[in-house]
């Protein structure tokens, strides 16, 4: 023991005085500090919303996500050294022939630099728990301060990862006696974590994925996925069997690797054996022959030093950098990790949440970047310093700086080296995902788009990263100072826009995004893509040329004489290289400045919030002004997609339908981008303009009178030129142009859209507390629908051109279509009232017509579907869906209003579909390159396709009132509507799937609530309600009280409010058709899920069987049922009383279609008003499975104990 403490001491003492010690000391409380003390910086951590910046959770997850990301370096660097130290000082002789035990040696090594590491990593405690107490802070945003979630970070997650980075890392360097393995080792440890990563989102998976996850951070992720907002601020340290489980396997891991260690390590010299050859074995006999043999005459060489013999100096050292790389063990084995983690991201790409997309060219290349990224990292940030320092390390760079080459050739040479490994690590990804794509049968490989997508898109990234590196390991000549250049430069890349610091120009290596759509290609994202990468180069050239400069040769080191050398370098021809370098490098910069800044608006986010506040305190006093509406909408709408321009005229036809007179006209235009060339008011002068807001105040001639009207005509025109700094306006391009009445019409009166609606944001700016939506009983906003407040219903009609091979597409029916003037016109007309929102698409289309014939024999509906003729995967199950939907919804609802339903594909700038009158644009990322072929996957197809046709119901026939609510009637109806259709056409043993999806998807969303949580009947545009929670209570209702019931209730319901004049129906009116469908038992059931939050916490205690003498089996249930109320912010109340119907049921598992399906033997409701309970089943056969809710048809944190396996009674 003494031994022991011994080594721990002197270890300790080195590195006590080590500089790096401090210096990664300093970094990490530096990191702490930011993260919770500038603003945005534990939003990554889910410190947003109603979430305190230093709550329990917020704080553990950042600790947890930095000590990853800190602790793999930092304990890899220092625990990986601590006995390879000794055999690059050549002392470990010394301490061999002393009486030192191996274990002592080598514990003491790893538990001083363990505990140094550990040192080092509370760093980051210490910075957050000093930024936390700043006064800065919003105290609304803070909790009180406690110990424990930085104590319970450090112990149970920080100490067993750094035990096991550090074994693995002690490991393999003390037994390779290289530390370079050690870093590869670990990356062996990333990719279980990535992996695990990839099937957290697969319920079935989902446990597995926590525990098998080596840092414990999806452990505790899963442990507090459901904890509400009140739950994270206050409850501090789960101790969850996931959690126990994850920790002990993984220290586990980590001393079982330590003590092999132990076991294997030998406390002695290598020896000098090998093979003897001839000329070393000690019986050889001398070559009398060559002793008497006159001298050979050497030539007489001529060296030459001018730049051919540099070039061929620069191509033989290349070759040999290269092959020095890419032949590799630690290189060969990092491909192989990353070969091994783009499977799993390629699998969990295409099969996530259920449903499965086919495995195109341009998913497989988003998997290459998310897949392969991490490793090139590794080897750009890590190869940078082996290769630079290489000749030190071996100890001839004195030998090799004294040979008659200049600097830029082993510059050039080792960096050439370092980007042959990026594209040899780049094409090995290709070469894994075109195998993946073949693996699934897709043979549309689409090589020549890898090949462009990848040198044009991908790698000049990794340039300009190889470049910094290898530059950051010249300047600073120290490895890891080199390596810790790189980890600043890339937490800068990540902080400057938290600091609304978000332009590409200073964010280094920062390129706009360029999304790739097979409708559109690149598109428009080329010329910027190009403009950076010239600017990035030229920044890249510079920098190596300054490396040049600073090139270490022979033993100046010294900063002064590094300094004076670099000055007697600075010869005409360099000076020449770097001015006409920077002006490169500045004149692109210009250029693009030009194009984000002059062209396009570069608008910050701390610039776009002060226009929001100015907007509000300037013209929210106008809000309450009365103004016209518009009834009528005739647009012609010029689009010119290959010059990504639109002009847009219109007429629109205002009435004034309140009761006061109207002396002035607020007219906003949506985008400020938009050209309003003309706007014509009878009688109307311009009385004030904000161009920065687009709010324009014309004062009326005479005042306009109840009753009165007039036509308003407008010009609206925008040009996208050239790029802007994220390229993020894709509304008008070459192939795919899509667009809304939002943008391109004028608008009346005030609009509270444009507020910060963040409560957080909204004290920072001293506003006032605003609601989310109007109250539901609210008279004056019920005069508006929650879509619209300057229109009710309005007749409409468009003329559109556009592109001669293309097809232009707006709502109502096709008119006339004619060309002229190399254009093509399409007129479409609505033939009776429709909501004021439209939409304008553009594409070279192919078209699939079909039609739906009513069963009462009714006129038939045409079908059409509009999509990119690559894309007819799904055709036929997107009308498969039309159809049904149309045969259901016109029986059980209502007749439908139009005569035809199209579905019109655009590109993948945007992931959904959205329901216009009698159009559905729809995204090709989420229907059109699904996988149908997968019968056990969730056909997302089918049900995306007749949610959008259900909002023909439940939007465009009954819209609700802008207040709380209205939701409820458009999106959670569409959503029950759709789950009814996918029923009929795959049973109901399809639906728990959906349902466990919806019933995760909803739990997890509460975590984030920004604001808080309102019953359904109140829902405020909250989609985890009005989608997930929406789907699993009106799910739950039809089966409580019957499908049949429950479609005659929102029959007589749509009857009663069916394309209503204001003032607009309200969730209340809904509610009231279901409390009179539904039975008196059932009444509670409404109020706790329509008025409350309710939750349940069902469980199966215990299930047996005993086999009966007549051949059937009783079934003895021990069943636990919790009923809770929860408050907007989570804080749950158990129920006083509890008098609730729940469904108990007895499965047995049977093959079905080559599935293994659990088929009820029982299910029936019961009546519980008790917590324990117990109850004799009794079945015909053998079951396997029992238990109470076991459909989940009521909402249950915890679903997976409803049910347990039946086991013989003992």
């Amino acid at each position: 023991m003494s031994q022991l403490l011994d080594v721990l001491r002197f270890e300790l003492a080195f590195r006590r005085r080590h500089p790096p010690l401090w210096i990664f000391t300093g970094i990490c409380f530096v990191f702490g500090f930011l993260s919770v003390g500038i603003k945005g910086g534990m939003t990554p951590f889910g410190g947003v919303g109603t979430i305190a910046i230093n709550s329990p959770v917020a704080l553990q997850r950042m600790m947890l996500v930095l000590c990853l990301l800190l602790g793999l370096v930092i304990t890899t660097a220092f625990v990986a050294a601590a006995v390879n130290r000794d055999h690059e000082y050549g002392i470990q002789g010394l301490f061999f022939a002393t009486p030192l035990r191996k274990g002592p040696y080598l514990l003491g090594r790893f538990g001083g630099s363990l505990l140094a590491a550990w040192f080092m990593i509370t760093g980051l405690a210490l910075g957050a728990m000093l930024a936390s107490v700043m006064p800065w802070h919003d105290p609304e945003r803070v909790v009180a301060f406690s110990l424990t979630p930085y104590a319970y970070s450090l112990g149970v997650f920080l100490f067993p990862n750094l035990l096991l980075i550090g074994a693995i890392s002690f490991s393999v360097a003390t037994l390779t006696r290289r530390a370079m393995f050690s870093y590869v080792a670990l990356l062996g440890l990333l990719v279980v974590y990535i992996v695990s990563g990839n099937y957290i989102s697969d319920l079935d998976n989902d446990f597995v994925a926590a525990v098998s996850d080596p840092f414990g951070v999806r452990a505790y992720g899963y442990a507090v996925r459901y904890w509400t907002p009140a739950e994270q601020n206050t409850l501090g340290a789960p101790f969850t069997p996931e959690i126990l489980i994850n920790r002990a396997i993984w220290a586990g891991v980590g001393l079982v690797i330590l003590v092999g260690t132990l076991l294997r390590y030998q406390m002695s010299l290598p020896s000098g054996g090998g093979k003897r050859t001839k000329s070393n074995a000690p019986d050889a006999a001398p070559d009398t022959a060559q002793s008497h043999t006159k001298p050979a005459k050497l030539p007489v060489v001529q060296p030459s030093y001018d730049l051919r013999s540099q070039l061929a100096a620069l191509r033989f050292q290349t070759r040999v950098e290269v092959r020095a790389l890419v032949r590799s063990a630690p290189f060969l084995v990092i491909a192989l990790f990353g070969v091994g983690n783009m499977v799993g991201g390629a699998f969990g790409f295409i099969e996530r949440g259920g449903t499965t997309t086919l495995p195109v060219t341009h998913v497989m290349l988003q998997v290459i970047q998310g897949g392969m990224s991490a490793f090139m990292l590794i080897v750009l940030v890590f190869y940078a310093g082996e290769l630079i320092h290489r000749e030190r390390k071996y100890k001839v760079n004195e030998l090799y700086d004294a040979l008659p080459i200049p600097n830029w050739v082993p510059l050039i040479a080792k960096l050439g080296a370092m980007l042959a490994g990026m594209l040899v690590l780049l094409a090995v990804a290709a070469a894994t995902t075109v195998s993946f794509q073949l693996s699934k049968g897709y043979a549309q490989l689409e090589l020549g788009l890898y090949v462009r997508d990848i040198l044009l898109m991908q790698l000049q990234v990794w340039v300009v990263l190889s470049v910094a590196a290898v530059v950051a390991q010249v300047m600073v000549n120290h490895k890891f100072l080199g390596y810790t250049v790189m980890v600043l430069i890339f937490v800068l890349q990540a902080a400057l826009p938290a600091l609304d610091l978000e332009h590409n120009l200073y964010n280094f290596g920062a390129f706009p995004s360029a999304t790739y759509s097979d409708m559109n290609g690149y598109g428009h994202f080329v010329a910027g893509q190009a403009a950076f990468t010239i600017y990035w180069g030229a920044a890249a050239v510079l920098l190596m040329l300054i490396a040049e400069l600073a090139w270490v040769r022979g033993t100046d080191n010294p900063l002064r004489l590094r300094i004076r050398a670099a000055r007697a370098r600075l010869t005409r021809g360099r000076v020449v290289a770097i001015v006409a370098t920077t002006l490169v490098w500045l004149g692109a910069g210009g250029f693009i400045f030009y194009n984000t800044n002059v062209l396009n608006q570069y608008l910050p986010s701390d610039k776009q919030e002060a226009l929001q506040v100015r907007y509000e305190q300037e013209f929210k006093q106008f809000e309450a002004l009365p103004h016209p509406r518009i009834t009528a909408v005739s647009i012609q709408a010029d689009l010119y997609p290959k010059q990504r321009r639109v002009e847009v005229r219109g007429t629109l036809h205002l009435v004034n339908k309140t009761q006061s007179a109207i002396e002035q006209l607020h007219v906003i235009s949506f985008d400020s981008e938009v050209e309003v060339a003309a706007l014509e008011i009878p009688g109307a002068t311009l009385q004030s303009f904000d161009e920065e807001l687009g709010y324009r105040i014309y004062a009326l001639a005479k005042p306009m009178q109840p009753g009165e009207e007039f036509d308003v005509t407008y010009d609206f025109r925008k040009h996208l030129r050239g790029f802007g700094n994220q390229s993020n306006d894709t509304a008008i391009v070459a192939n795919g142009s899509f667009f809304n009445s939002a943008t391109y019409m004028p608008h009346f009166g005030y609009s509270d859209q444009f507020e910060i609606a963040d409560p957080n944001t909204r004290r920072e700016h001293d506003l006032p507390e605003r609601l989310r939506m109007p109250k539901i009983d609210d008279m004056s906003a019920r005069g508006n629908t929650y879509l619209s407040s300057d229109s009710d219903w309005v007749s409409f009609n468009a003329t559109i051109s556009t592109d001669p091979d293309q097809i232009a597409v707006a709502p109502g029916y096709l008119q006339k279509e004619w060309s002229e003037g190399g254009r093509r016109y399409f007129r479409y007309e609505m033939d009776a009232p429709i909501l004021n929102f439209w939409s304008v698409l553009s594409a070279a289309y192919t078209v699939k017509r079909d039609a739906w014939q009513p069963a009462n024999g009714g006129e038939p509906v045409a079908i059409e579907i509009f999509y990119h003729h690559a894309h007819a995967y799904n055709i036929d199950k997107m009308i498969e869906s039309i159809k049904d939907s149309l045969d259901y919804f016109t029986v059980e609802f209502s007749p439908y209003q139009h005569r035809q339903v199209r579905i019109l594909e655009f590109p993948q700038y945007a992931s959904f579909a959205q329901s216009f009158p009698n159009t559905i644009p729809y995204s090709e990322s989420i229907g059109f390159i699904a996988d149908a072929s997968d019968l056990e996957a969730i056909d997302y197809v089918y049900y995306v396709t007749s949610h959008e046709v259900a909002h023909q119901w439940w939007a465009h026939q009954v819209i609700g009132a802008n207040v709380q609510g209205a939701t409820l009637m458009s999106e959670s109806l569409a959503q029950y509507s759709a789950l009814a259709v996918m029923q009929r056409r795959y049973g109901p043993d399809k639906m728990p799937k959906f349902l466990k999806y919806e019933l995760n998807s909803y739990l997890g969303a509460r975590s984030s609530e920004t604001i808080e949580e309102l019953p359904l009947l109140l829902v405020e545009n909250q989609q985890y309600i009005h989608y997930n929670k929406a789907s699993l209570v009106f799910y739950a209702l039809a089966q409580y009280i019957g499908e049949d019931a429950l479609n005659k209730a929102l029959s007589d319901y749509i009857t009663e409010v069916g394309f209503q004049q204001p003032p607009y129906t309200v969730s209340h009116d809904l509610y009231e058709h279901l409390k009179r469908a539904t039975p008196d038992r059932f009444r509670y059931l409404l109020e706790d899920m329509f008025e409350r939050i309710t939750l349940y916490d069902n469980r199966a205690l215990a299930a047996t069987l005993t086999e009966r003498d007549d051949g059937k089996f009783d079934v003895q249930l021990e069943l636990q049922v919790s009923k809770l109320y929860a408050d907007g912010k989570g804080v749950e109340t158990p129920a006083e009383t509890l008098d609730d119907w729940v469904e108990v049921g007895v499965y047995v598992e049977r093959e079905r279609d080559g599935e293994t399906v659990d088929e009820p033997l029982y299910l029936e409701l019961h009546r519980f008003d008790q917590i324990e309970n117990e109850l004799t089943i009794t079945v015909d056969e053998r079951p396997t499975k029992a238990g109470i809710d076991p459909r989940n048809l009521l909402i249950d944190r915890a679903p997976r104990d409803n049910t347990r396996s039946v086991e013989k009674a003992r």
